[in-house]
């Protein structure tokens, strides 16, 4: 089986169970066209949009990109421009559901967004980045304005984007809908074994805005007190060459493992092993890996950026500290080290919290906001 359905599998496997509960109806659903990256890539909205697939009454969704290079990108996006009068005409779609970062991302978006609305559906603008306040920044949020007014409602992640969306494009009409998880069907409540390595988990996109850079300098200056006491397990695609040359030459082979990207039942075998989930990054949206860590019942070490500090509770269900902070992280390691007890228990609380974010209650959000929007 494909590792990257196991999680989907998982995510069907619960909303079966649980679709009594949800109610939901697919007339609604059938009504909307969901928006985004090619399906087939990596990266935190591929995963969300994947979650819906798995879980919507109905799913219908065309891509804005390619894996293939710019040429292959811009043929999909036209294709995309092309099909949608058609479905409008024929097949009676009335919603568009664009899920949007920041860079090329907004830019393509744009261009569904405004086509969209010159054709009348009426568009969902759903936010993921974390680094759309320095892509606003950069650009000007008056340049970004007009793409925001074309949307009947902005989708926040957190309480917190909720109020920067308001504040910074004037968007009037803004609901937070929570990234979807599928509880995990093994959970991490034994004790930690003291004889073995504290094992920490990174996974994500390897780049600087995620500090995972930070985190292997952090590694190499504690390596002597460290060494087969601490386990740092790396997961992830991006700068990967680079970080297996800092790697060898920071000296830390022995501390760190890099795995390449993982999905699915890989992925799944790291959380398993893991003790910690560990995220120093420098902006977030909501990411994924805190919550799929949280399901499994494992506390993290992050920073406080995005989205975070409003999934995360300080002390509570793991340990947040200022980006960049590298004192903090190594002292949080350390806290961990010698109170073993706290992975366990700081990961039973994670778990609980981590509730709102399961397919039967995300479900739920988003036919509301289906019903608002086409009301």
């Amino acid at each position: 089986m494909p590792r990257r359905r196991t999680s989907l599998l998982l995510l069907k496997k619960y909303h079966m169970n649980h679709k009594d509960a949800s109610r939901v109806s697919s007339n609604v659903f059938d009504s909307v066209i969901v928006v985004g990256p090619n399906l087939n890539d990596r990266g935190g909205i591929t995963s969300v949009i994947n979650s819906y697939r798995a879980v919507f009454p109905a799913f219908h969704y065309l891509p804005t990109n390619s894996g293939h290079g710019f040429v292959c990108g811009a043929f999909v996006l036209g294709t995309t421009l092309v099909r949608l009068p058609f479905a409008r005409l024929f097949k009676r779609r009335r919603l568009l559901h664009v899920h949007v970062a920041s860079g090329k991302s907004f830019f393509r978006k744009s261009l569904i967004v405004a086509w969209g609305r010159i054709l009348g559906y009426k568009i969902i603008l759903h936010c993921h980045s974390g680094l759309i306040k320095d892509y606003a920044a950069a650009r000007g949020a008056d340049s970004l304005r007009p793409t925001f007014d074309k949307a009947s409602t902005v989708v926040a992640l957190t309480e917190s984007w909720r109020e920067y969306y308001r504040s910074t494009f004037g968007c009037r009409s803004v609901d937070v809908i929570n990234n979807i998880v599928a509880p995990a069907e093994v959970k991490n409540f034994p004790p930690r074994r003291s004889e073995g390595p504290l094992h920490l988990l990174f996974l994500g996109k390897i780049c600087e805005a995620k500090g995972i850079f930070d985190l292997l300098e952090l590694m190499e200056a504690n390596a002597s007190r460290w060494r087969d006491r601490v386990r740092l397990v790396v997961g992830g695609n991006g700068e990967t060459e680079r970080l297996q040359e800092e790697i060898r030459r920071l000296g830390i082979s022995d501390l760190v493992d890099f795995v390449g990207w993982v999905d699915g039942t890989r992925k799944e075998e790291l959380l398993s092993a893991a003790d910690l989930m560990i995220l120093p990054s420098y902006a977030e949206g909501l990411p994924i890996t805190i919550l799929e860590a949280m399901a499994h019942g494992i506390p993290a070490i992050a920073s406080d950026v995005g989205g975070i500090p409003e999934m995360m509770a300080d002390g509570i269900t793991g340990t947040i500290h200022a980006p960049g902070d590298r004192k903090a992280i190594a002292d949080a390691i350390d806290f961990y080290l010698c109170n073993p007890g706290e992975i366990t228990r700081r990961g039973k609380a994670a778990l609980d919290s981590v509730v709102p974010y399961y397919p039967d209650r995300v479900l739920k959000s988003i036919e509301e906001l289906y019903n608002k929007a086409l009301s």
